[in-house]
């Protein structure tokens, strides 16, 4: 194993099928005298899931609210596709 010119060292498939690492799994470095081990991050709630904000606070919500032309989202889809469709 060697480390690249831009630092990086590949672990191979055998180790990080026995560790049960999948791609994406995040890992932190810790420093022992000369040596370095890889440890795996525990996932935390935080990291694992993303937080999603509320529609009702999203800025977008309910703007188009007095259009009566959009009170129906899925009808005014079916009209925009219709239009759109048959054009060509």
């Amino acid at each position: 194993m060697r480390v690249t010119s831009e630092g990086y060292i590949e672990i191979p498939r055998a180790l990080r099928e026995r560790l049960g690492w999948e791609p994406e799994t995040e890992v932190r470095l810790e420093v022992e005298g000369d040596s370095v081990r890889i440890l795996p991050v525990a996932p935390t709630a935080e990291r694992s899931a993303p937080k999603r904000a509320s529609l009702l606070e999203e800025p977008f919500f309910g703007m188009w609210r007095d259009r009566e032309d959009l009170a129906d989202s899925t009808e005014w889809v079916r009209r925009i596709r219709e239009r759109e469709w048959t054009r060509r």
